[in-house]
């Protein structure tokens, strides 16, 4: 995607820095020129914008789930269900700043939760690596000015290796606004230490089927991604100056219980002038309010100044997955991909511990429901849910020392870790 930004006020301070950025487009400068301060939204030229349809069709479709012949939301999955205990951020530093990183920092996200599901790893890894090492790291097309989620897959399978975010010069940088203008990530890629490293072994892109499916469908394949642990990648469209406008001051004026509706806008003409894309990360779902079921998305536009404490934003569910903006030729309003990638396995360590106790604020002991000598109800009331895997994973280091081994190893590698969690997971 090519990013053409366009200022936006944010506070005092930011309508300072609007008026200066305004200042050069009332002179007559070229408005494709990057302006210091402006919104980080993609705005995609035709070429871009071909990219953009052309890779999500190009893309080999994922599973498609099994919908029962009457709607049952609530009694087949939980009334809510969220992956991000699966990514490892801090909100205040998934700030893409100024640049048009949206995509790398989402795909980032697939590749972190990819990272915990095959190789049982939970570490952030770094945008600023990729940042600095794709195409050259500076020109017209570096990751500051766009891409596809195929254009980062390619990048990983080919490079089969991803730098944590804590290594040397590894943390993002590129959100200052010298980025956008001179066109070039700033920390040179020769800087970031790139040991220690993670091997990947394998990535791919998969469409999720949303469109000529039906509503139930198209819903039932994102929610299936979901639960098998894939957070979905939602590139966004905004056809007009009026959505841009209105999409900022939700993320600006709103909570994280708003919901966000783009179907106010279905069958908006796309307007290539003011037209805009973004990508963020969607990462569970929220069915505990039947009139308003929505997605649970995951942005990289930082807290929001603390309205946001989570970077996150709610969007309706109940949306016309067929709807478009019509053009030269239809565009969707939100495209839907996952990436599925594998990583090596790192070296066994075997750390055994005795006798089952309950947990840190739990009143009963772990049980065995199917006898099969791990004891899949962590918190002990009876019944297998989602609860008993958020317990596992936020006393790991607890359990690890207090629990005997064998009852909650569940990838069987003989040591406490996260994969344990994960295997959890898979089970319900």
């Amino acid at each position: 995607m090519c990013k053409r930004p366009v200022p936006v006020a944010r506070s005092v301070a930011g309508l300072f820095v609007l008026l200066l950025a305004i200042a050069p487009l009332a002179a007559g400068a070229d408005p494709h020129v990057p302006i210091a301060g402006a919104d980080p939204l993609l705005r995609p030229d035709d070429a871009a914008l071909r990219d953009w349809v052309l890779d999500h069709e190009r893309a080999v479709p994922a599973p498609a789930a099994v919908v029962p012949p009457v709607r049952t939301r609530t009694t087949t999955a939980p009334l809510s269900f969220s992956l991000l205990p699966f990514v490892p951020y801090a909100p205040a530093e998934r700030d893409q700043g100024a640049a048009g990183t949206c995509w790398v920092f989402a795909g980032t996200g697939c590749l972190e939760v990819a990272h915990v599901f095959s190789a049982g790893v939970l570490d952030r890894l770094s945008v600023q690596w990729f940042d600095s090492n794709y195409r050259g790291g500076a020109g017209p097309d570096w990751a500051g000015n766009g891409g596809t989620l195929t254009d980062f897959a390619a990048f990983y399978d080919e490079r089969r290796m991803a730098v944590p975010w804590s290594n040397a010069n590894a943390s993002y940088v590129d959100g200052d606004p010298r980025s956008v203008v001179e066109e070039r990530a700033l920390m040179p890629a020769e800087l970031i230490a790139e040991t220690p490293r993670y091997t990947l072994t394998g990535v791919q892109v998969q469409r999720v089927e949303t469109r000529g499916v039906g509503q139930d469908q198209a819903i039932a394949n994102i929610r299936a991604a979901l639960d098998r642990g894939r957070p979905v990648f939602a590139g966004l469209l905004l056809p007009n100056r009026s959505a841009v406008a209105d999409f900022l001051a939700f993320w600006y004026g709103g909570g994280e219980r708003a919901v966000w509706d783009p179907s106010v806008y279905d069958g908006t003409p796309w307007d290539p002038a003011s037209g805009a894309a973004h990508a963020v990360l969607c990462v569970g779902y929220d069915l505990s309010d039947p009139a308003q079921p929505c997605w649970i998305m995951l942005n990289s536009m930082g807290t929001a100044n603390g309205a946001r404490p989570g970077g996150t934003f709610r969007m309706a569910m109940d949306l016309d997955y067929d709807a478009v903006y019509p053009y030269d030729y239809p565009l969707s309003p939100v495209q839907w991909e996952v990436l599925e990638a594998t990583f090596a396995l790192p070296t066994p360590a075997p750390t055994p511990t005795p006798g089952v106790v309950p947990f840190p604020g739990q009143s009963s002991a772990p049980t065995d429901p199917d006898g099969d000598g791990l004891y899949e109800d962590v918190n002990g009331n009876g019944r297998t849910d989602f609860a008993d895997v958020v317990l596992l994973f936020s006393e790991l280091d607890w359990w690890a020392v207090h629990e005997p081994l064998a009852a909650f190893d569940f990838n069987r590698n003989g040591r406490a870790d996260f994969a344990d969690v994960v295997r959890l997971f898979e089970r319900l």
